[in-house]
């Protein structure tokens, strides 16, 4: 029933979030310089919490320190494992950080020991293409 249990993790919480937001100095760097992000302090509906969020595109995605990236990471793509290009586009769609895309290429294939292949691949056959590999056959003669 219960297949994948060790790889359930700790929810991060809104609250969690705004802490590691409110410590972390690459997002104050990125409210002073950026240009390309709509960073905005957004209250979440039905709490007291304030998260930084991009909202360019219209939907809020908050974004996340760097401590918590991988954490967020883990909590989609353990959902289905979906390939690399799938989870990737999932967390963008919901999240924001620098790179995001560049940092969820590799991890996909660390965070999942099931997708190691089953079996080692098996070295393919040369074939001899020179006289001087091929076996030599001899034949005995009775005298």
């Amino acid at each position: 029933m219960f297949s994948r249990v060790e790889v359930i993790t700790d929810a991060v919480t809104h609250d969690k979030l705004a802490a590691a937001q409110a410590d972390d100095e690459e997002l104050r760097a990125l409210l002073v310089t950026t240009k390309a992000l709509q960073i905005e302090n957004v209250l979440i509906p039905r709490t007291t919490v304030e998260l930084y969020c991009d909202t360019s595109s219209g939907k809020p995605r908050p974004y996340v320190p760097s401590n918590l990236r991988r954490q967020i990471f883990n909590s989609l793509h353990s959902l289905s494992y979906p390939g690399i290009k799938a989870t990737a586009k999932l967390v963008s769609q919901r999240f924001e950080w620098p790179d995001i895309q560049k940092d969820c290429r590799p991890w996909p294939e660390v965070a999942n020991p099931a997708s190691a292949p089953k079996f080692p691949a098996i070295p393919s056959l040369q074939l001899a293409t020179s006289p001087s590999l091929l076996p030599v056959f001899y034949t005995y003669t009775s005298t």
